[in-house]
């Protein structure tokens, strides 16, 4: 079972994290708990806010899907930079560790309000898409 919920897509602009989040606060807060509301919320911003900060080459539009699935819900942020896997070089320690370095907290903190996180170049949708 599969059902999508709300999908955008948008070019970037330092308003975009916001403006998504009260899209996708718009469309579920009816539907979820208000404290997993809040942590999915969370993801979209960190994981957008990231792929215009830091993706190489700079991406020009990002979008998300919120879908529920069979075992759950589901986020998917894509974008139209060059593949970046930010689950590859995850410190589990990030968390834990209490300095002035805010550098790589945000996968971490993904990976802390999330259940599973998985990654898929652009290529896999392709894929899927033409094998339907």
């Amino acid at each position: 079972m599969n059902n999508l919920l709300i999908e955008e897509q948008q070019p970037i602009s330092a308003t975009l994290p916001r403006k998504f989040r009260h899209a996708l606060q718009a469309a579920i807060e009816d539907h979820i708990p208000k404290i997993t509301c809040q942590r999915i919320l969370l993801c979209l911003s960190e994981a957008t806010t990231n792929l215009i900060e830091h993706a190489q080459p700079a991406t020009s539009q990002i979008g998300f899907r919120f879908s529920r699935e069979s075992d759950g819900w589901q986020l998917t942020i894509f974008d139209d930079s060059e593949p970046w896997d930010p689950t590859e070089h995850l410190d589990d320690n990030l968390l834990t560790e209490f300095s002035d370095i805010e550098s790589g907290r945000g996968i971490a903190l993904l990976h802390a309000q999330s259940d599973r996180i998985s990654y898929y170049t652009s290529r896999h949708f392709e894929e899927k898409k033409s094998l339907l």
